[in-house]
């Protein structure tokens, strides 16, 4: 087992709980030259063998027989990025002002597919690729939205399909049962917000290619989510929070995820903020 040195605490005072176990995982994920050798087969199947472009190509959830949501086409807020980083800050009270489904679309575009490529011609394997960095274009993570505050839509647990740029409803919400399962915990000011993005990982897909290092790379993919997430918010003139106080098998339970081959990894609330960011000057 390794061991932190206590001279290397920030606060020797406070005994960090858990750390040790940390540690281990972490030791056991590095990417190594041993571990890079190992896995170097895996990672040739999947570039040019027939079955690891065909996995690669599954790199998506799909719901089939399930009515689907169709999200407006409409364009994208013409924001200067220095404005938007100016105004992305965390939010935690939100009005309760509904959000609408050209707002929602919005927040979403950042995730949708935009291009395809061709990786097999003889069996025409096609990837549908999307606007961020993925690991091996295998898109490990999978976003939900919760509609708790959305112009004509009942509270309901959504999968988004990004090929599609629509959601498909996959369950209604019981507002005890939700707020529990994230972890509300007082927090009052949430419940004011329009929509929780719940993002997911399915492991298998980066750690079939990848190995250990694939949890990493699945880890690193939700927080880039999530901040893409923040920064549609910001462009959007609606405020954000990355929440981590969610309880994961409650949390599971909201989009059936058994916590195994898929898990809760990430969270966001989005809404309409009862604190406006006051852009930095200078």
């Amino acid at each position: 087992m390794t061991h932190r040195p206590e001279d290397k605490l920030v606060n020797p005072g406070i005994q960090p709980i858990g750390l040790d176990e940390v540690i281990d995982f972490h030791e056991s994920t590095k990417g190594t030259v041993e571990s890079d050798y190992l896995f170097a087969e895996n990672v040739y199947q999947y570039l040019f063998e027939y079955r690891g472009k065909m996995e690669t190509s599954a790199n998506r959830k799909n719901y089939f027989a399930f009515r689907r949501i169709e999200l407006p086409q409409v364009a994208l807020p013409d924001v200067p990025y220095s404005e938007v980083i100016a105004k992305r800050v965390s939010q935690r009270d939100f009005t309760g002002a509904a959000l609408s489904l050209e707002r929602l679309s919005q927040l979403l575009a950042p995730f949708r597919s935009t291009r395809e490529t061709v990786v097999d011609e003889d069996f025409d394997i096609r990837l549908n690729l999307r606007p961020y960095a993925s690991p091996g274009g295998l898109y490990p993570c999978e976003l939900y939205v919760a509609l708790l505050t959305v112009e004509d839509q009942p509270p309901t647990i959504c999968h988004y399909n990004p090929r599609e740029h629509a959601l498909t409803p996959i369950s209604k919400i019981d507002p005890k049962t939700f707020w529990a399962a994230l972890g509300e915990r007082g927090n009052a000011g949430l419940a004011g917000s329009g929509a929780c993005f719940l993002i997911s990982s399915m492991f298998e897909r980066t750690v079939a290619k990848y190995g250990p290092l694939g949890y990493r790379f699945a880890m690193i993919e939700s927080g880039i989510m999530a901040h893409h997430l923040t920064l549609s918010a910001a462009a959007c003139d609606l405020g954000s929070l990355v929440w981590g106080g969610y309880f994961d098998e409650e949390a599971n339970a909201l989009f059936d995820a058994d916590g195994f081959s898929e898990t809760i990894v990430n969270c966001v609330f989005v809404g309409h903020s009862s604190n406006p960011t006051v852009p930095f000057d200078g």
